[in-house]
């Protein structure tokens, strides 16, 4: 029986059609070749994948929750990966978004994908004083 790892890299058309991955807290981020032949049903019912995320220009986001760190590890310990631990596989995660910003145009309307992105990278550094700030109102509301 394979892993939830290996089905995972074969459901995204295989080792060789992953030319880069990164994650974030949540989500395994591919950067494919191709990927108009995934199913994205078929990717969501992996044990251990909570859904899958197209996007655009072959990347391809697979959500998997906290442990996405130990599943991007078990995908990169895979004998058929270890080419892409060497060239792509330490790229940062901003790095692959500027590559990719530089490529061209990402969607049908790119000028609002380049909004959402710099909306999203805006917030990004006071979530922190964001979210302390609502809790704080939140408690003083029902204190009220």
């Amino acid at each position: 029986m394979s892993s939830p790892a290996s089905k995972i890299v074969d459901a995204v058309g295989g080792p060789d059609n992953i030319v880069g991955l990164t994650h974030c807290a949540t989500r395994l981020r591919f950067q494919l070749r191709d990927s108009s032949p995934i199913d994205k049903a078929e990717v969501e019912a992996i044990p251990g994948v909570m859904g899958a995320v197209p996007q655009s220009g072959n990347r391809y986001q697979i959500v998997i929750g906290g442990a996405v760190a130990g599943v991007y590890n078990d995908i990169m310990d895979l004998p058929a990966m270890k080419g892409l631990s060497s060239s792509s596989g330490n790229q940062s995660d901003a790095d692959v978004k500027a590559e990719h910003r530089c490529k061209g145009p990402r969607g049908k309307f790119s000028w609002l994908d380049n909004l959402f992105e710099y909306l999203s990278d805006s917030f990004r550094p006071i979530m922190g004083a964001l979210l302390g700030a609502s809790l704080f109102i939140t408690f003083m509301a029902l204190m009220g």
